[in-house]
């Protein structure tokens, strides 16, 4: 064990993040998969503007993969460099990638549901299309760690350090549960099996019933992860329920799984939570880059899609990019109300 740790670090020893652990292998498993990723893939392709467009133009226009930008949250995680100097960073995709649990919090539109099916998505194509680069999507910037009053020590050709990190749990299998209606059916919160058990009925409603066994033996080699969408959806006198099944799957044999749940910041109460000193991090607001980079996604998209000539994308790029530092700034600081704007 200690010769397999030193030649292959975490690898060794963190289900799905090599590429040998990445090898579904049995042919007959991954064909019993791929109905479902083919599945889990057009439900987290779509962008959810039915409630701001309800024409649905732009839904069949303008993909996730489209427009999606990279979060950031109010925390920094602690990594090396390739040198061996301490870095850090605060992308909410290295977070997901590095926390084995993670509760994601964030203000109504911020996009806490938005980056876990950007992550489903990615984590499907990367199954169904091995050769399509879907992980390397999921990057994020580290940064050389700075210590305390450095910066006025630092001369012109003293460059902070800075490398890219991509996604390499390769061979995850993403399952999206919609706690609103997970909480909707009776459940014993202490029972381990109940999250499992309403997976399996709510895949049967949708066809999907044929995986469950794939995704089952997929569930006992820890290559789920499971995405818990939306706990402040669930009515207030359910949630700690909702936490405590939660808690109970973590204990029960499938729950050396990797999973997120997500919640509005003022529908959080950390007392609820199924276990101490889980990982909690919060959401934070766009800055300019972010903003500008969707504005331009937005519109490219569009005139990718013959919807506008490349110069009315252009003009429209800038003077919504020029009203987002002005007296749009505030609001287009939150990904659904610039989404509104676009």
């Amino acid at each position: 064990m200690l010769a397999g740790i030193k030649s292959q670090g975490t690898d060794f020893y963190q289900p799905g993040a090599s590429g040998e652990a990445a090898e579904i292998g049995d042919e007959a498993l991954y064909a019993g998969l791929r109905p479902y990723l083919e599945w889990l893939q057009r439900r987290s392709s779509k962008l959810p503007l039915a409630p701001l467009d309800p024409s649905g133009r732009d839904s069949e226009l303008i993909g996730l993969n489209d427009v999606f930008i990279a979060l950031d949250i109010d925390k920094l995680g602690q990594t090396k460099l390739s040198d061996g100097g301490d870095a850090v960073f605060s992308a909410a995709t290295g977070h997901l990638h590095e926390q084995k649990q993670l509760v994601l919090l964030g203000d109504p539109g911020s996009g806490k549901s938005t980056l876990l099916r950007y992550l489903s998505l990615c984590l499907c194509n990367a199954l169904l299309e091995p050769e399509g680069e879907w992980l390397g999507q999921l990057h994020w910037t580290v940064r050389e760690q700075q210590e305390e009053g450095r910066d006025a020590f630092r001369t012109p050709g003293d460059k902070e350090k800075v490398e890219q990190r991509q996604w390499q749990a390769s061979g995850l299998v993403p399952v999206l549960i919609q706690l609103r209606d997970f909480a909707r059916q009776g459940f014993a919160a202490e029972d381990g099996n109940v999250i499992w058990q309403y997976l399996s009925g709510h895949l049967t409603r949708e066809g999907q019933g044929e995986t469950i066994a794939a995704l089952e033996k997929l569930a006992s080699q820890n290559r789920l992860f499971f995405m818990f969408d939306g706990v402040d959806e669930v009515p207030p006198e359910e949630r700690k329920r909702v936490w405590g099944a939660i808690g109970a799957f973590q204990n029960s044999p499938y729950g050396g799984n990797r999973w997120a749940a997500t919640c509005r910041i003022l529908s959080f109460v950390e007392k609820e939570l199924p276990r101490r000193h889980l990982p909690v991090a919060t959401l934070q607001k766009l800055d300019q880059e972010q903003i500008d980079r969707f504005i331009e996604n937005w519109y490219r998209a569009l005139q990718g899609k013959e919807e506008m000539t490349a110069v009315d994308a252009a003009n429209k790029i800038a003077r919504l990019q020029d009203a987002s530092r002005g007296y749009l700034h505030e609001l287009a600081q939150n990904p659904m109300l610039l989404t509104i704007m676009a």
